[in-house]
């Protein structure tokens, strides 16, 4: 009985690998999915094709019509001596690869695409050319910090001020 168990959870494990999805103007995180082709087509929202621009065992899996259907921009891919290989639209994924099909990312695998890919990157045409730059956002405010309060009295009602001044 113990046996079957570990056998199920194991033949459930094989369904699924650990890849990275890396969306415009998102950072990369790392996601559980199906190894099955349709799971892979709801991932990047089309038909699929795959690049290896890299020296590791991963391929960068994409739509393959992202630029004809006019998909954002989403990262510039630079290959190991830093030429350019190609600019991604759309979201597309960082898999693993074994021997005959896509396989789970390993963890140093997923440390160092997710370093990467962790910032996006805004895209431009300045002079003809068209440039990106990383895209930095501030970090947001908690809820404290996003609207200070002070109470005051007037007249024996309590009114709210903003710190700009203005009533509320």
């Amino acid at each position: 009985m113990e046996q079957e168990k570990m056998l199920k959870e194991d033949t459930l494990e094989d369904e699924f690998i650990t890849v990275l999805v890396v969306e415009p103007m998102k950072p990369a995180y790392v996601k559980k999915i199906s190894i099955d082709y349709q799971a892979m087509q709801k991932e990047v929202g089309g038909d699929i094709e795959s690049l290896a621009p890299f020296k590791d065992q991963v391929e960068l899996v994409m739509n393959a019509e992202g630029k004809l259907c006019h998909l954002p921009l989403n990262r510039e891919i630079y290959d190991e001596e830093g030429k350019l290989w190609d600019v991604i639209a759309g979201t597309f994924l960082v898999v693993g690869v074994t021997e005959y099909d896509f396989g789970s990312l390993t963890p140093d695998q997923v440390e160092k695409y997710m370093e990467k890919f962790r910032v996006p990157q805004i895209f431009a045409y300045l002079n003809g050319r068209m440039v990106a730059v990383p895209a930095t956002f501030p970090d947001k405010p908690s809820e404290k910090e996003e609207k200070p309060k002070v109470e005051q009295k007037r007249k024996g009602k309590k009114i709210r001020k903003e710190k700009t001044g203005y009533e509320r």
